[in-house]
């Protein structure tokens, strides 16, 4: 689509441009540059690209336009060399082989933001938006997320769902490019733990009473030293926001550090003795082929032993830290999530979305 076209399609849904570049000789298209507007409730800039889509097209991958978000403004003076460098960073990451890669972190070296030298790339976190592309009127739009160092190598070796939900609960912290850098993990458990109790005080006066404070530095340094391999990082955090006893649903009961590791190593000294010498039922490729594993961490526990834990020793088609249903009757099932930070996500996307109903005593189920 030729690039007054896509202008226009810009203009009737997003509106107009406080700086318009022309993105040549790079691609046929431009950069356009809304600005802070304190009167519209707008307090960062937005630099999206305009007709990137069709170079995406020409190399075969998904038509894609960018857009980068930051707690910035410009003038007629700094827009100018900012375009210059990001359309360099743009012509430079298309000329490899598999263009802008979701979920990736690619370094850049744009000087008004080089306190923050990465970026994440991530599916746009607004509204999506349609270009009216003749081939395929859905283009998609990613963002790019600026990360300080400390950040990418934070995010570097977490699975890729887990990621999209970190950059999710964070992200309008990490719009600001000057900050100094943050903590992801921490910041997004507490950040969806404070969105449970906020959901439990306005609806569940036995589940609010119920919610515990964290576990003190001591205590977790007891537990950590208590099990064979190291804790992920989500759950440690966990602890520390809420150390155990509240309930989730359906009675299972989110255990406090000492009470885990004491479940753990019930489990642990039954296998011992060969209470588990038979092969689950399960038969899928995430998790191992075995009754119980020592490297699975019990969390939560409803009255019947059933368990979440967090497995930390897959099999092949799994990930380290999924979370994983352990039954009495038929051994370790799929939870469906790839981590405890998506079990957690998970569970409150089930309270706000009214999966979860509360009984005549103020508990879960489903």
């Amino acid at each position: 689509m030729k690039k007054e076209k896509l202008l226009n399609k810009y203009h009737e849904e997003v509106g107009k441009e406080d700086f318009l570049i022309d993105a040549a000789p790079y691609f046929q298209g431009y950069l356009a540059f809304i600005l802070p507007d304190e009167e519209e409730d707008v307090f960062f800039s937005s630099i999206t690209t305009i007709g990137l889509s069709n170079l995406f097209n020409e190399k075969k991958y998904i038509p894609t336009e960018i857009i980068l978000e930051i707690d910035e403004t410009f003038s007629e003076e700094t827009v100018e060399g900012f375009s210059k460098q990001l359309l360099e960073f743009y012509n430079k990451e298309l000329s490899k082989k598999d263009g802008f890669k979701l979920n990736t972190i690619i370094p850049h070296s744009i000087d008004l933001i080089r306190s923050t030298p990465y970026f994440f790339v991530s599916q746009y976190l607004g509204l999506s938006t349609e270009w009216g592309f003749e081939s395929d009127p859905t283009v998609q739009m990613l963002q790019l997320i600026p990360l300080t160092e400390g950040e990418a190598k934070e995010l570097e070796n977490i699975e890729d769902k887990t990621k999209s939900i970190i950059i999710n609960e964070t992200y309008k912290i990490l719009r600001n490019p000057y900050r100094t850098s943050l903590p992801l993990v921490a910041t997004t458990i507490k950040n969806l733990w404070s969105k449970i109790s906020k959901w439990y005080s306005k609806n569940s006066e036995t589940l609010k009473s119920r919610l515990m404070s964290g576990a003190s530095e001591k205590e977790m340094e007891e537990f950590r030293n208590s099990y064979p391999v190291e804790i992920p990082k989500d759950y440690y955090y966990s602890l520390l926001q809420h150390n155990g006893k509240m309930s989730f649903y359906n009675g299972y009961e989110y255990l406090k550090a000492n009470l885990a590791v004491d479940l753990w190593k019930e489990m642990k000294s039954n296998k011992e003795q060969g209470a588990f010498n038979k092969l689950p039922e399960y038969s899928g490729n995430k998790i191992k082929q075995t009754w119980w594993n020592q490297s699975w961490i019990p969390f939560a526990v409803d009255s019947g032993g059933n368990l979440f834990c967090i497995d930390l020793d897959p099999a092949e088609g799994g990930s380290r830290g999924q979370v994983i249903l352990w039954e009495r009757a038929e051994g370790p099932l799929e939870s469906g999530a790839a981590s405890f930070t998506e079990w957690l996500y998970l569970y409150l996307r089930g309270l706000y979305n009214g999966i979860y109903k509360l009984d005549d005593e103020g508990f879960l189920e489903t």
